[in-house]
């Protein structure tokens, strides 16, 4: 009966969660970010909260703002790829990708199957062989 009436900071965090997913499915990417954002005003440490919203952010085209919920995230949950590996793909998107690089090889000894690594990887090729075009 406590969790379901929400009593504790993470309990309010996952059910502030649970309508956003149920708001991200019927409505937009702000009333979800919305939803996270609430739930993160409650625990700012809930980290699904925290990765979701920044994804959202990432997904929206908000990069430097989805770069403070990344970095964030890598600090309230430590032990979840999503924050190094969302602040690499954050920094390849905004060409810093020596700062990616070195991030990308720290996950890559932490989490070496997460799949997430190859998406920042292809991503910071594409951004290269983009650069090389460019220049001829």
């Amino acid at each position: 009966q406590q969790v379901a009436e929400g009593t504790g900071r993470q309990a309010s965090g996952a059910q502030q969660v649970s309508q956003s997913v149920i708001e991200l499915t019927n409505a937009s990417s702000e009333v979800a970010s919305g939803a996270h954002r609430e739930a993160l005003a409650v625990d700012p440490g809930f980290a699904p909260s925290r990765a979701n919203l920044a994804r959202l952010l990432f997904d929206g085209g908000w990069v430097e703002d989805a770069l403070l919920e990344f970095r964030r995230l890598a600090e309230v949950a430590p032990d979840r790829p999503e924050g190094p590996i969302g602040l690499a793909e954050c920094l390849v998107r905004l060409d810093r990708l020596s700062e990616a690089d070195d991030l990308v090889e720290r996950a890559r000894r932490r989490w070496p199957s997460d799949p997430g690594l190859s998406r920042v990887v292809r991503s910071a090729v594409a951004r290269v062989r983009l650069d090389l075009r460019s220049r001829t």
